[in-house]
Parts: C-alpha cells; structure tokens; sequence
C-alpha cells in the first residue's frame, strides 16, 4: 500500500469521527407542551418560557391544548402555539451559544381563514441576517417548513406573522458544531503527511 493510499484512508477515517461528532449534536424539537391547561387554552403577554435549552419569548401568544375541543381549531395532536395578532416569538439559547434552525410545523389556527398565508422567519448570528418566507399550502392543517441553510450558527431566530393566523409547533433545533481542535489537528497533520509524500514521489521522479 502507497503512503498516499495509508493517509488518504487515515483522513477517511478522520472525517467519519468528525461527521459522528456532528450527529451527536443534541437536536432538540420546541413541542410547547405544558403550558396550556388539560383540553383549554391560554393566552399569555410577554413571557418567556424555557424549553430544555433554549428560550422561548412572546409577546401575546395563545397556547392550545391537543385536546381542544373546537374542530374549527388546527390540530397535529400535541400542544401548539398561535400569534392573534401581528406579534411573533423569539428563541435563544440559555447559554447563550450559537444553534441552527432545521425546520418548524405551521398551520393556519383555524378553519375559516383563508389558506395560503404565509410568515416569516428571521435569524440572527456573527455571520450575519437571515430571512425567509414560508408559505402554506391550500389545505387546512399542519405541514413542515424546513430553514435553508442560511439559518445556521444563530443566536436568535424570531419568527413573526404578520396578518396573525398561523399557529406553530415541533420547532427543531440543534447547537452549532465547531469540529474539536483534536480533530483539527488530526486533519492538519494528514494533510502534511500527503504533502511530504508528494514531495518525496517529486524527488524520485526527477532522480
């Protein structure tokens, strides 16, 4: 086996530890559970509530229990959240580290408004703003709108709805992964290696 063969295997394997510590992120999904009371809802005026590690605050907001008993009102089978009114909710991190936004269910909160509406998400992070429009589709009830890759390494994502008749739920997050400087390291050094290696093949060639 070449030494070029050995390390570019060496840094195959190097990238597989490094892709591992990137899955192991803790993704987190936002359910709003827990604050609505038992088959009720609640409205509530700025608060902020504290989903494992991450920060939820609204302005006014309206938390549905999953079993509401109003069919006119969305349903996905758990708790959710709805803004009456042209507010929105900001999420932050309890630590104050930088996440990524992957994606969030939205609906219309009830049945008699007109599909097709839409909201907007907006992040916010050292590399800079990000925004994006969602829109629902025609059909009344939750779907999954997923971030672009924009809404990485944030320290705060807001999502605002303008018009006031979307309700949300299942906002999944996870932290940033910055690869370990071990693992730097390791990359740094293969890369060397494959450097020396070619320079050695130069040498031989030219002898």
């Amino acid at each position: 086996m070449s030494s070029q063969t050995g390390l570019i295997k060496y840094l195959s394997v190097v990238g597989m530890i490094v892709a591992a510590s990137v899955s192991e992120a803790s993704m987190m999904t936002i359910d709003f559970e827990g604050i609505a009371p038992d088959d009720g809802k609640v409205t509530v005026m700025n608060q902020n509530y504290v989903f494992g590690d991450y920060n939820v605050s609204v302005t006014q907001a309206t938390f549905v229990d999953a079993g509401f008993p109003d069919p006119t009102y969305a349903s996905d089978g758990s708790d959710y959240l709805y803004i009456s009114k042209s507010f929105g909710f900001i999420v932050t991190r309890t630590d104050n580290a930088a996440f990524d936004a992957i994606s969030i269910m939205g609906s219309e909160f009830r049945s008699s408004f007109v599909q097709g509406q839409s909201f907007n998400a907006i992040g916010i992070g050292p590399d800079g703003f990000a925004f994006q429009q969602f829109d629902s589709d025609d059909t009344f009830g939750f779907e999954t709108f997923a971030f672009d890759s924009t809404f990485r390494n944030l320290t705060s994502l807001q999502i605002v709805d303008t018009d006031g008749k979307f309700g949300w739920d299942n906002l999944v997050l996870q932290p940033t992964v910055v690869p370990e400087p071990a693992s730097l390291a390791l990359f740094g050094l293969g890369g060397l290696g494959l450097a020396v290696a070619a320079r050695r093949r130069k040498r031989v060639s030219q002898n």
